[in-house]
């Protein structure tokens, strides 16, 4: 919905475009999460962002991220999807595994889609109709040289202009 904020923590998939051009489109704030991160550092995002929705793959090299996820929110194997309540992770409400495996406590990516379907095309409308240049579209953690990362927050403004001047100092044209 509008202004959640949705991590993805995943390598580069094809899932990882779609979700950030749907939450663009509605006006949610899409934050990235490096896929090289501990455990302690996956938290400290998680809070800091105020993060309602995960998005999550199976994981890569040395990093499990499905354990992972369990070991921040160990309640997930015991409850329904959707019913997460965590007092350290106040807002996180939602853990969406990007794949067919259903994973205890997680949506999958296929039934995502269909809840989505079920809204119907009026209320993509709305939500689309309230997006502004000046709405936070994503927020990007630097690995930071003093601790823990720094989350910076982008407008859609920012994320457009920054593409537009690449392209006029790299002289593109449309030719």
């Amino acid at each position: 919905t509008r202004n959640s904020h949705v991590g993805i923590w995943a390598d580069n998939v094809p899932d990882w475009l779609t979700l950030f051009y749907a939450c663009a489109k509605i006006g949610a704030v899409y934050i990235t999460i490096n896929t090289n991160l501990k455990q302690s550092e996956l938290e400290y995002i998680c809070k800091n962002s105020d993060m309602d929705t995960l998005c999550i793959v199976n994981g890569r090299r040395d990093s499990d991220f499905v354990d992972m996820t369990y070991k921040m929110l160990p309640e997930m194997k015991k409850l329904s999807r959707g019913d997460l309540h965590n007092d350290e992770f106040p807002y996180m409400k939602r853990i969406i595994f990007l794949g067919p495996e259903k994973h205890r406590g997680m949506y999958n990516l296929f039934e995502i889609l269909l809840l989505g379907k079920s809204l119907g095309n009026d209320e993509f409308l709305r939500l689309k109709s309230l997006v502004n240049c000046n709405d936070v579209a994503t927020i990007q953690y630097t690995s930071g040289t003093t601790g823990f990362p720094k989350g910076v927050m982008l407008t859609h403004y920012n994320i457009i202009n920054n593409g537009f001047l690449t392209g006029e100092n790299m002289k593109f044209t449309n030719k």
